[in-house]
């Protein structure tokens, strides 16, 4: 692999990585990482590619001591550098095939900590800063940026170490003292109940994964005009309020227990839908593009009415049609 400046850079094993993130128009998931953690022991940081599966990193190019990285729906990536870097707090687009950033703007406040977050149904960009109480502030990703504070220090929530986007404007954030914590976009912080604090020690970015089986829908189609009784499989599914297919609430639904879920579809557009379940949590329990309402034949609309408005020998049996002729002849015939 040859980075920016012609330099030959080899794969490395990632063994603490600073920050990565997967975007859904990417193939890749793009790493920044301090090289002195990689196996050919170099200063500074490089950004490359992720294989999760063994754990290296393609490098693609040196850069500055970035601290986050982010991507937006359409694939586009960006950064945001430490304190500890050459130019430091600024806001980066990353070209992912050079590693070449691309300066956007300066970001400012806090000591220690940068990391950034997209909230992609706002199309709002979110930033942390900070050491000891981390700022949070947000900003549209139009120039010149224009950044609206949100919280100039959450309770019960350090220095930002990574952060995801979980849906409904809420984000799963890490911090320095190795607590989980879910963040809505207006600085309002809940604790997640069943992150143990020894499992996400130093977390400085996640990627999303497929939910395994049993977490499944059963069946996988069923005709648009709806009525179809669906079982949804996962978990923390007591004390569900909502399910929707595709944005359209099923006709009825049961909670059966924590990890089950029987809903009727309601008639929706035919095509692949996404099926969601609200739940106690401030975020959907969601299985992608998990149900199909399949396309049927046009309906027609029965002609008994017309029917019965027919003449009586227009649909007589042979018999009865019979008697009626040998009657019309007689009545002629007299």
């Amino acid at each position: 692999m040859v980075g920016a400046a012609g330099t030959a850079l080899p794969a490395a094993t990632c063994t603490t990585g600073t920050t990565l993130y997967t975007g859904t128009a990417s193939s890749f998931v793009h790493a920044v990482a301090a090289r002195a953690t990689w196996s050919y022991r170099l200063a500074g940081r490089a950004f490359g590619t992720l294989d999760v599966a063994t754990g290296v990193i393609s490098v693609i190019s040196p850069v500055d001591r970035f601290s986050s990285l982010a991507f937006l729906p359409d694939g586009t990536l960006y950064g945001v550098t430490g304190a500890g870097a050459t130019i430091p707090k600024r806001l980066y687009t990353f070209d992912k095939i050079t590693g070449v950033p691309t300066l956007v703007g300066a970001l400012g406040h806090g000591a220690d900590g940068e990391v950034i977050c997209y909230d992609s149904d706002a199309a709002v960009m979110y930033h942390w800063t900070g050491g000891g109480s981390s700022i949070m502030e947000s900003f549209p990703l139009a120039l010149p940026l224009v950044v609206t504070n949100v919280s100039f220090g959450i309770s019960g929530l350090g220095e930002v170490f990574g952060c995801q986007y979980v849906g409904n404007h809420t984000f799963m954030v890490f911090d320095i003292n190795s607590r989980v914590r879910l963040v809505t976009s207006a600085g309002v912080l809940s604790v997640v109940p069943d992150a143990v604090a020894a499992t996400f020690q130093d977390i400085r970015g996640t990627l999303s994964a497929e939910m395994p089986a049993p977490h499944h829908v059963r069946p996988l189609h069923g005709p648009a005009a709806g009525g179809t009784e669906v079982t949804l499989h996962g978990v923390g599914l007591t004390g569900a309020t909502a399910v929707t297919f595709g944005g359209v609430a099923a006709a009825s639904f049961t909670v059966v227990d924590d990890t089950t879920v029987t809903a009727v579809t309601a008639a929706g557009s035919a095509g692949i839908v996404d099926v969601a379940v609200t739940t106690l949590q401030p975020y959907p329990a969601t299985w992608w593009a998990a149900y199909t309402f399949d396309a049927g034949p046009a309906l027609v609309r029965a002609t008994s009415r017309a029917t019965t408005s027919t003449p009586a020998a227009a649909v007589a049996s042979p018999r009865t049609r019979s008697a009626l002729e040998r009657k019309a002849s007689g009545r002629h015939a007299r």
